[in-house]
């Protein structure tokens, strides 16, 4: 069985080091640059999480009014489905980029760089549909 650590920590922190070590003047310097990286990262994505959770909670009283009395229709399980797995979703990575236990040398990194992969596919899929939908509306079903 074949390990691809593609999308691990273990490939991020060797691809932060290769870059960090050709860019700076010392080896002491990469893990500085690194953590820095890493800590832009956590803030821009806590400041992405923020306006997600904050965009939520402005929206649910139309989305009670209007989405939920809609029935089940291919349209409004799209919505939901982008909705909420984008809420879930971006809670489980909020949680892992904070927990101390996800190291790069445990297997749920890996597997778990695997899962936000398909995750990725299925949210891009879902806003795809959606815009060709309004495409196809727009253009008078035509």
């Amino acid at each position: 069985m074949r390990d691809s650590s593609f999308g691990s920590l273990e490939f991020i922190a060797s691809f932060y080091f290769r870059r960090a070590t050709t860019t700076t003047n010392t080896m002491q310097e990469a893990p500085q640059t690194m953590g820095s990286d890493i800590l832009a990262l956590k803030t821009y994505f806590t400041a992405a999480y923020t306006l997600l959770v904050y965009d939520f909670f402005l929206t649910l009283p139309a989305e009670i009014k209007f989405a939920w009395k809609s029935g089940n229709t291919f349209v409004s399980v799209l919505f939901f489905a982008n909705r909420y797995f984008s809420l879930v979703f971006s809670t489980v990575i909020m949680t892992s980029y904070f927990l101390t236990s996800w190291t790069p040398s445990t297997k749920i990194c890996n597997h778990f760089a695997i899962w936000e992969f398909i995750y990725t596919l299925l949210i891009f899929t879902i806003s795809e549909t959606f815009l060709a939908l309004r495409v196809y509306v727009l253009t008078r079903k035509n």
